[in-house]
């Protein structure tokens, strides 16, 4: 209640009363109170409290002294008004006229409150192709694909109807209601369009009651995830990409190129067609994608592509590779906290040392993390909460906490301490270790392909992810181990892969192997996947151009969770170009 009432001072928690106390005197002497009359010169219980008259005591919740003031347990502070901003922003437009309470369920409650299909079957991540019965679906959240220490999407998947994937027009369906006219968008669309406001506007949405459709809840927790990507400008640049997809796509069609069918054809989907023919829209899709790095030019100069002669949301163009490889994102590190350099914990660790702490004590954090911190870590669990990423946690220790610390050459941000209790044998001991696909080992490979194909062309492929997790979805009973308490002892635990989790780059890694594994006697040994990246390498540029399109396609289709991340990768560049990219770029 203190903060409810934005108490900042001792005063502030009698603010309720302040009325009351304005029209009663108590006498020092006998305590007696008596009504304030006008004239009568006393003086109310509330200017006694406004002149500091009041007075109140706690214990430390660390060394048990008796202090005098007000606790910081229920102080209201910047990193309260912080997290206010965000789930309560129509306080600060003056929007909420009665100051009611009102939940706001995120789109990913919305599916877990009332859903639309057995959610047994989507913990289990579609783990069949097969009708799951009552028992079956019980048994299969047991299952996993063989990792011990937590659950990811399988190699195999579920014969639903495949998702209308949520194009630039189903995003402009959710936040305007009207996806007819694309160009009346871009007017609507401008640099300053506030992001945040969609995510109220999708929540709005709500489902229909219709029978299950599996593309409607894809879409939606792709929604959730882009919305959660708190990287700059990331939510804009995805509007922009997913439009340039669809009119690039109508582009494809005036022509009637066979360019989709030779993907087809060069992938070998005739075996997939029968069981699944969402598979050539997706062919569709990654052959416009692509093609928006070989087509660029003629594309601009068609009717579909005038509108992105001028940049829209970002500061740079997607097709001037150069300029884009000059503006490095600003991300924090993907390393988990098992392959974090010991230094990066230092001022952490020694936070604790000097205030005789260990990890994980809900009560004492709340005293004393220092503001500075609580301001870096409460908007980053807010907005995550806000999205549906994260959850309340009802697991009576938590696994890790929230800390503030900071990268070089990067302000204060969010990382979660987990690194107690997990061992590499236990959890990785099946998996390919990613780290050997490093930077030198890449440049390594694309300079030894020049040298026998010298007109080799390059493509790095870059899977989508926000800056704190991978959007793999975690088995039910695997979300306590990622659970972890905040800067004001509050647990949490995340429904998809958080990136500090212990050896996440293994799962990723191992999650896009499956993926591609299907197709490696169609790419051989010119596609390398390093972690969440792609070096697609062809001989000359009709050659990279194929591969491209398949990677993008394996990656992309059945089960259409993951995406290639087009603003972060690089598509039809030399060698020379590889080389000359910032370090973080093949990281």
């Amino acid at each position: 209640m203190a903060r409810a009432i934005r108490a900042r001072e001792l005063k502030d928690m009698f603010t309720p009363a302040r009325e009351i106390l304005k029209t009663i005197h108590k006498d020092p002497e006998t305590g007696r109170c008596t009504t304030v009359k006008p004239g009568d010169g006393l003086q109310s219980v509330w200017d006694f409290i406004c002149s500091g008259g009041a007075r109140a005591t706690f214990s430390s919740n660390i060394t048990g002294e008796t202090k005098e003031g007000m606790s910081e347990t229920y102080m209201y502070t910047e990193a309260d008004e912080l997290e206010d901003a965000v789930l309560f922003p129509e306080e600060g437009t003056g929007e909420e006229k009665d100051n009611l309470f009102r939940e706001k369920l995120n789109m990913v409650d919305q599916f877990e409150r009332k859903p639309m299909l057995d959610v047994r079957r989507f913990a289990a991540d579609a783990d069949t192709d097969e009708e799951l019965s009552s028992d079956e679906g019980s048994a299969s959240l047991a299952s996993d694909d063989g990792d011990e220490a937590w659950d990811t999407e399988s190699s195999d998947h579920s014969d639903e109807k495949g998702p209308a994937e949520p194009s630039w027009e189903n995003n402009y369906e959710y936040t305007l209601g009207d996806p007819k006219d694309a160009e009346k968008a871009i007017d609507v669309l401008t640099k300053q369009f506030s992001l945040e406001s969609l995510g109220g506007m999708a929540g709005s949405r709500g489902y229909s009651r219709e029978p299950y459709r599996f593309d409607g809840d894809i879409a939606m927790f792709k929604w959730s995830w882009h919305m959660a990507d708190l990287q700059p400008g990331a939510r804009s640049r995805y509007l922009e990409w997913q439009l340039m997809v669809s009119k690039l796509d109508d582009y494809v069609m005036t022509k009637l190129t066979p360019g989709p069918f030779e993907l087809c054809a060069f992938m070998q989907m005739a075996d997939h067609l029968s069981e699944e023919r969402r598979i050539v829209k997706d062919a569709f899709e990654a052959y416009a994608a692509i093609a928006l790095f070989f087509e660029s030019e003629a594309f601009l100069n068609s009717e579909h592509g005038q509108i992105f002669k001028e940049k829209m949301f970002s500061d740079v163009s997607i097709f001037d590779q150069a300029e884009r490889a000059k503006h490095v994102p600003d991300r924090r590190t993907h390393l988990s906290n098992k392959t974090m350099p010991r230094k990066f914990w230092r001022e952490f660790e020694q936070f604790l040392r000097d205030h005789g702490l260990s990890p994980g004590d809900p009560d004492i954090v709340e005293e004393v993390f220092p503001p500075d911190w609580r301001k870096a870590i409460r908007p980053v669990v807010v907005k995550l909460f806000r999205d549906g990423i994260i959850t309340p946690s009802y697991t009576d220790n938590a696994a890790g906490m929230a800390v503030a610390a900071v990268e070089e050459g990067r302000d204060r941000d969010m990382y979660i301490d987990i690194r107690q209790g997990s061992s590499l044998e236990g959890i990785v001991s099946h998996l390919e270790d990613p780290r050997q696909f490093d930077r030198s080992y890449l440049l390594f490979q694309a300079r030894g392909f020049n040298h026998d194909y010298p007109n080799a062309r390059f493509a790095v492929l870059r899977v989508w992810s926000a800056p704190h997790f991978y959007p793999l979805m975690l088995g039910l009973e695997r979300c306590p181990m990622t659970s972890f308490i905040d800067d004001r002892g509050r647990a949490w635990e995340f429904r998809f892969i958080p990136k500090d989790m212990p050896y996440s780059e293994w799962s990723i890694h191992q999650q896009l192997s499956l993926r591609i594994a299907p197709y490696e006697h169609i790419f051989g040994d010119q596609v390398i996947l390093a972690r969440d990246l792609f070096l697609v390498m062809g001989r000359d540029e009709s050659d990279l151009r194929r591969l491209s399109e398949g990677v993008t396609w394996a990656v992309q289709t059945k089960p259409w969770r993951v995406e290639i991340d087009f603003w972060r990768s690089f598509v039809n560049v030399d060698v020379q170009f590889l080389q000359d990219l910032h370090e973080k770029w093949l990281e």
